[in-house]
């Protein structure tokens, strides 16, 4: 088999692989060092840290449908979307880079069948930006969702009366740090979450802190949150 890769160009190889079928495409290809090498590679790293991410997914369903009650129990075996939304979340959730965002998708599997509010137009959005936001983005929503008490007015540093973002981000840095860990990152997150209709502001420069900081999502947003609640 190897002498035969040997000798035949890739186009006379690509023309042999058509003609035979896939068994022997397969062991042809086998054969090439690259090929088996990567095959390799992917049993022995891919395969298993897919396999891990599988198992987490179905740990937390276990976890969260055995808490369900009766009534939630009848209302997803009468649903008719619930093997379709199941079957979304479960791939989302497999090909998903941050793995603490399991336990989010499973929650809205069970949240899309109770509420009965979400209709086939939402959950599929919803879903959507699940698998389009990191966790960052979801921190950010829950800060925003409620007021915040204005803790710091009239307050100054060495450098004088603290101006009204670094009175922000001294409450953000006290209540939720992961927001402005990286500024240029929350900024991007920011503006992504006003274009998404969950957030009324884009930067931290649209809060008035005059009192509080007050609530800053969207209905749109506080309906995400309601979606993906564990």
């Amino acid at each position: 088999m190897s002498k035969l890769i040997k000798t035949k160009t890739g186009k006379q190889i690509e023309e042999t692989i058509k003609q035979s079928g896939k068994p022997f495409a397969f062991a042809l290809l086998s054969q090439v060092p690259i090929v088996s090498a990567f095959a390799t590679f992917c049993n022995e790293f891919v395969n298993s840290k897919w396999q891990d991410r599988i198992e987490k997914w179905q740990e937390e369903v276990i976890k969260k449908f055995s808490q369900l009650d009766e009534k939630t129990e009848t209302k997803i075996r009468e649903s008719q979307n619930f093997a379709s939304i199941l079957a979304t979340a479960q791939q989302n959730a497999i090909k998903d880079i941050e793995e603490d965002k399991v336990k989010f998708y499973v929650a809205s599997v069970v949240n899309a069948i109770k509420n009965e509010d979400i209709d086939n137009v939402k959950t599929h959005m919803f879903l959507n930006a699940l698998s389009d936001f990191t966790i960052l983005h979801i921190k950010m929503l829950e800060y925003f969702k409620t007021e915040h008490k204005y803790l710091h007015k009239n307050s100054s540093n060495v450098f004088g009366v603290l101006s009204r973002i670094e009175e922000i981000k001294a409450h953000l840095e006290k209540d939720c740090p992961e927001i402005i860990m990286d500024e240029s990152l929350s900024k991007l997150v920011l503006i992504e979450l006003f274009n998404a209709q969950m957030l009324k502001i884009q930067n931290l420069e649209d809060i008035n802190i005059s009192t509080n900081i007050k609530k800053q999502t969207t209905i749109f947003g506080d309906e995400f949150l309601n979606f993906i609640s564990i």
